[in-house]
């Protein structure tokens, strides 16, 4: 059990400062002073003293284990602890290891190693089991970009197919935390974090998980290089000091960054730079659009069925431009209907999936934008051309057979009737008479050009920890 010193003090007055551990400040009601082994002192209230009497109670499988995100993601630079080699990462405790280290106990087993989570997010110089990742790509962009600007160089991003991994052995950080924090163990502030986007994987991540590692500077490169990608990523707001949800999201929400065809081919090509292509389920791609939409803070408005057609078409040219073999339409297909799931579930909150509020609340937004349902959107869309084909067919049916011989052969009726603009940069539907997927197509052409293919402060609320 943890030593503790108990020590009523009437009445309420500041006690002196005997230590550097002692603290000098506490709420009215907390009239305990609880000291720790190493001589970190804080006061409790007598009902969170009761806490500390108590034995520690691991959070429930299915707290540890929420709804498994598509993918993860993983800042490291050659000091951390697990980095990338040969392919894979191994957690410091197994770096040296050639024998893979047995199972983890069950978590109400009372040899689950629940001091490992203690010492990993008491930020403890140990070598740890663990592997940290995160489920928002937001969060991971933007620990790269701090870093980067605090003067760290040689820092990578990893993006890793969580589906590659037990289940078993990937754990959601904040259940664990606020189990642990009833004991009260935490020094330097530890308590506040809340790692909200943090999940731990036991032992190892293999080869096969891991989709890209790109290099920060890379990162870097491509948004000065290109000022819509500056733009859309606008990693100078990224780097800056501050909670990300008090401060820098509400900054920027103010840049309001409407989805635009120029963000959406911004967002494609990013993709691309993460390892995203023809290959990518709707999963992986749903993950990062929706990442985006909701970290970067884009501005979502309403369109109509064929103009969010018009846009997962662009988001498809883009991403699949110069692939080999070439994007068929099943692929093409499958991408869009990526591009506009990710875009519905970029319209929730964080960690959407683990609340059934959360998703509720996501599905009334994606009702005011025209994304009730991605799936109806694409396949009206397949419809529409199956039966432009039929009626192809048909009629060459009765010219062959002498019927109508001066039926013309091609569609009278164009495939969209109208050009849409509204707002600055945005045009969704094709020309009269044209032709969607070619004028998509001359759209990002002309728009971005012909360019080469890519080779394919102390804790803060959410700050996430790296070892």
């Amino acid at each position: 059990m943890v030593a503790t010193s108990r020590k009523p003090i009437t009445p309420l007055q500041t006690p002196t400062p005997t230590s550097a551990r002692t603290p000098l400040s506490r709420r009215p009601d907390a009239t305990i002073l609880y000291t720790l082994p190493g001589g970190y002192s804080m006061y409790l209230t007598p009902s969170e003293y009761e806490e500390t009497e108590k034995d520690l109670v691991p959070p429930t499988e299915a707290a540890a284990h929420p709804p498994a995100s598509a993918l993860l993601f993983r800042y490291w630079t050659d000091a951390s602890q697990s980095k990338l080699i040969q392919g894979q990462f191994k957690a410091g405790r197994f770096r040296t290891i050639n024998i893979a280290p047995p199972p983890l106990p069950k978590l109400g087993s009372p040899h689950f190693p629940l001091s490992d989570f203690f010492m990993h997010l008491n930020r403890n110089e140990v070598a740890s089991p663990f592997i940290s990742t995160s489920n928002f790509l937001l969060w991971i962009v933007r620990l790269a970009a701090k870093k980067a600007a605090s003067g760290v160089t040689g820092g990578f991003i990893s993006i890793i197919d969580a589906t590659q991994l037990e289940e078993r052995n990937v754990f959601h950080v904040p259940p664990f935390h606020a189990s642990l924090c009833k004991k009260r163990p935490f020094e330097r502030g530890a308590h506040y974090y809340h790692g909200s986007h943090e999940f731990m994987v036991y032992h190892e991540i293999p080869s096969n998980a891991v989709i890209r590692t790109i290099a920060v500077q890379d990162l870097s490169g491509l948004a000065s290089a290109d000022s819509m990608m500056r733009d859309v990523l606008r990693l100078d707001i990224l780097s800056k000091p501050g909670d990300y949800r008090s401060k820098l999201r509400k900054m920027l929400k103010d840049g309001d960054v409407e989805l635009t065809p120029s963000v959406v081919t911004a967002i494609a090509r990013f993709c691309k730079t993460l390892g995203l292509g023809r290959n990518s389920s709707i999963e992986h791609i749903s993950h990062v659009v929706a990442d985006m939409v909701l970290g970067w803070a884009f501005r979502v408005e309403h369109l109509s069925a064929h103009e969010w057609q018009n846009a997962a078409s662009i988001f498809a040219h883009v991403l699949c431009r110069r692939s080999v073999p070439t994007a068929g339409i099943q692929d093409l297909q499958r991408i869009k209907m990526g591009f506009l799931d990710g875009v519905k579930w970029g319209m929730g909150t964080y960690n959407v999936r683990h609340s059934p509020i959360s998703i509720t609340d996501m599905k009334r937004k994606a009702k005011s934008v025209g994304l009730e349902s991605p799936a109806k959107i694409i396949s009206d869309e397949m419809d529409a051309t199956k039966l432009h084909i039929w009626a192809y067919e048909k009629r060459q049916q009765r010219l062959l057979g002498g019927v109508g011989r001066n039926a013309p052969l091609m569609l009278d009726e164009p495939v969209t009737p109208s050009l849409s603009r509204r707002g600055a940069g945005r045009v969704w539907q094709t020309v009269a008479g044209g032709n969607r997927s070619s004028a998509v197509m001359m759209y990002a052409e002309d728009e971005f050009g012909d360019e080469e293919d890519e080779d394919e402060e102390e804790y803060g609320h959410d700050e996430i920890i790296y070892d």
